[in-house]
């Protein structure tokens, strides 16, 4: 990933940084890679799959403001909010129970991090450099697909308030999966 690192986080409009998740049985790691680094930065957080697991079960339970105050959930974004400075776009790539919890939506310093940074979600790496490398032009609009009523994701209507206006300046996006192979 970092040899190759710019074709996930150069971009001619803001300072990109990709933060990765690998979630294992009882830690959880964090590579974040930015622009200017040779390697990714490597964070050990003490939370298994299992805690996760509970934690995104949770989620529906709770009150969003509640919810995305936890400390566990502000540990897995300190690595992303600790390499970047408000402003600069942060693409999640989230394994596991992490694609059931909207982390731009964690609270860190008393504000959900999508208040500080832009954010986009990508279901792998390898996904987000597709997109990234088909794209053509710059966009000057986005889909935001949401559930307004929060039928299937009761804190959605939350995270989506916390979401930039398309018609901001500020780069909003959403990453399809690639076709499958041979379906090109």
């Amino acid at each position: 990933m970092a040899g190759d690192r710019a074709a996930y986080v150069s971009s001619a409009d803001a300072r990109v940084v990709l933060v990765e998740y690998s979630v294992g049985e009882h830690e959880t790691y964090v590579f974040v890679v930015t622009p200017e680094g040779t390697a990714p930065q490597v964070a050990k957080i003490a939370v298994g799959k299992a805690a996760l697991a509970r934690l995104a079960r949770r989620l529906t339970a709770l009150g969003a403001d509640e919810a995305f105050r936890d400390p566990v959930l502000a540990s897995l974004v300190m690595p992303a909010v600790g390499a970047t400075q408000p402003g600069d776009v942060i693409y999640f790539v989230p394994h596991g129970a992490l694609h059931r919890i909207p982390l731009q939506a964690v609270h860190v310093d008393g504000a959900p991090v999508i208040e500080r940074n832009p954010v986009t979600v990508a279901p792998s790496a390898s996904a987000l450099r597709y997109c990234r490398a088909k794209r053509k032009g710059q966009r000057r609009s986005a889909l935001i697909v949401a559930d307004p009523g929060g039928a299937s994701a009761p804190w959605s209507s939350h995270v989506n308030r916390r979401c930039p206006s398309p018609a901001s300046s500020r780069p909003v996006g959403c990453c399809p999966a690639p076709p499958p192979r041979g379906r090109r």
